[in-house]
């Protein structure tokens, strides 16, 4: 294992972790051993010594293994080598001393083969991802064998038959390491792999299960200024079991959902942020939950913003008509009001009545309500209500007062305004505000579209299209979209129009606003003209009470 691996911490990791396996393998073959030893030939001294160092140094591993976190990288495996070479070295010499004195006996020579095959198959297991530890183990406890037939080449048959069996299972077991090294090596790499690819994934991401966080990646420790090791067995809300997130993740645990999805409030280093929530649970584990949090905080601003854009644009293609949208009425009211002051100032030939004064009131009152249309239209588009609740509103109201904005430009440019209201009474819940833009702008885009046709029209249908869905259909006398652009009219910036007329805002984002709303905005395909469809939920019946 080189220190320049990019796995050196998972490796030593690992080690540590499959120490406590190998001390008690150490300390049980050992014991083993010097028991079945002493059962067959008594106490011997050097014996007693060498099983007794196998049992220090295995507990001095123990010791060291509860170190891990106190002691540099590369001093602790350096500990670690010099403590398996000293247990290497032990066990060398029981079992040099053993065939040494006692080889003629078959049960010792057994006792070495199983009890050597023992300390190797453990020793692949324990120290098997580093490949110097399990050489400097396996070769230090091979030569006691091979030293042992060397200084008794004459006598020794039993042995070479020994040190051959123990020689093949040596070599079988270090392919068999190498092999298994190289998996786990590639297990890491995969997992690698996957942690980069989760971690560069800009969301947090948590796995929970039974409550308790077992993973969380990169960008979701740091959102909550911990370490990720600190999250690890801790139960959904320790840091604020009142936050928005462990609220939701609690309903959506607790229910029979395997996905849901809710826009939460998140603290992020002493800020307030909106993020997007995504939970699902798996289906072969559903106590086995993945939160994803995605920060939407400057996306949603952004959205606000572009959509401020657009309103504004819309308004600005409509300031003309606006001012002969007021300035109509304004004239009415002051001319009135100024024949009422001359038939009371009696320089008028006209004979004054009561009947008249009346009249003209009456046209001064119902005028003024026309100005109080108008602004009542305009102040619902141009206010933002994006951050104010929804409200249960009559669609059609919405309709009137956006068309508020545009009769005196429908006279203007003689279009015949059509309107067949099918679903007067139909209730939405909404941001009025926001409809209303969504029509502004489809109606600029008609405006815009029919300017140079001669016999103009717009026809606007509002009708219910089944007990949950109401549809606004806006159709003018244009002769369609061709099919080519059609794809493309809902992308941002997109605009068929001249340079400096279109923003390409107007139909991208008022899908967006139809799509927050739990609606859809669609171009017609079915229509011979040019023909928007919006499809919006009704609001129950059992919801109004």
């Amino acid at each position: 294992m080189s220190k320049k691996s990019p796995f050196y911490r998972e490796i030593l990791i690992e080690l540590k972790n499959r120490s406590y396996i190998g001390v008690f393998n150490n300390g049980l073959l050992a014991l083993l051993f010097l028991i079945s030893f002493q059962s067959l030939y008594g106490f011997n001294f050097n014996f007693f010594n060498c099983t007794y160092g196998v049992i220090f140094f295995s507990l001095f591993r123990l010791v060291h293994v509860y170190s891990f976190g106190l002691i540099q990288f590369k001093t602790w495996h350096r500990i670690f080598t010099f403590i398996i070479t000293c247990t290497a070295i032990s066990w060398s010499f029981m079992i040099y001393f053993s065939l040494k004195d006692f080889h003629m006996d078959y049960r010792i020579l057994s006792l070495v083969h199983i009890v050597f095959a023992g300390v190797i198959a453990s020793a692949s297991y324990n120290l098997g991802l580093s490949t110097r530890d399990f050489y400097i183990f396996s070769i230090i406890i091979l030569t006691a064998p091979i030293l042992f037939y060397l200084l008794n080449l004459k006598e020794a048959f039993n042995s070479l038959y020994i040190l051959t069996m123990l020689i093949i299972f040596f070599v079988f077991t270090a392919l068999q390491r190498t092999d298994y090294s190289k998996q786990w090596t590639k297990i890491l790499t995969q997992q690698k792999e996957m942690e980069t690819l989760i971690n560069s994934f800009p969301a947090g991401i948590a796995l929970i299960k039974n409550k308790k966080y077992i993973y969380v990646n990169e960008n979701a420790a740091r959102a909550a200024g911990l370490d990720q090791s600190e999250f690890i067995k801790r139960e959904v809300g320790f840091l604020d079991s009142n936050d928005d997130f462990s609220f939701h993740f609690r309903q959506f645990s607790d229910s029979n959902l395997s996905s849901a999805t809710e826009e939460i409030t998140v603290k992020s280093k002493n800020e307030n942020r909106l993020n997007l929530l995504i939970l699902k649970k798996l289906e072969e584990d559903e106590d086995l939950i993945i939160a994803i949090t995605l920060d939407i905080h400057d996306q949603r601003q952004n959205e606000v913003a572009l959509q401020s854009a657009s309103k504004m644009a819309a308004l600005g293609e409509m300031s003309s008509g606006l001012a002969h949208e007021i300035n109509n009425p304004l004239a009415v009211i002051s001319g009135q009001a100024g024949q009422l002051l001359r038939l009371l100032d009696g320089d008028s030939q006209t004979k004054v009545t009561t009947q008249a004064i009346i009249d003209g009131l009456e046209r001064i009152y119902k005028t003024s309500f026309r100005i109080a249309a108008i602004i009542k239209g305009l102040r619902q588009i141009a206010r933002n209500d994006s951050a104010d609740p929804k409200e249960i509103v009559r669609l059609d109201d919405i309709l009137n007062d956006t068309l508020s904005l545009c009769e005196t430009r429908i006279k203007n440019k003689g279009i015949d305004l059509q309107k067949d209201i099918q679903a007067a009474e139909v209730k939405i819940s909404c941001h009025e505000a926001q409809i209303g833009q969504v029509l502004l702008n489809l109606l600029n885009n008609s405006f815009d579209a029919i300017d140079a046709i001669s016999n103009k029209w717009i026809k606007i249908v509002l009708l219910q299209k089944n007990s949950q869905t109401v549809i606004i259909e806006i159709t003018d006398c244009g002769n369609g979209i061709p099919i080519n652009i059609q794809k493309k009219i809902m992308n941002p910036f997109f605009t068929t129009k001249p340079t400096g007329k279109g923003t390409g805002l107007g139909l991208s984002i008022s899908k967006s606003i139809i799509e927050q709303h739990g609606g859809s905005l669609y171009y017609n395909q079915e229509s011979k003209n040019t023909s928007f469809i919006i499809e919006l939920p009704i609001v129950q019946d059992d919801l109004l009470t």
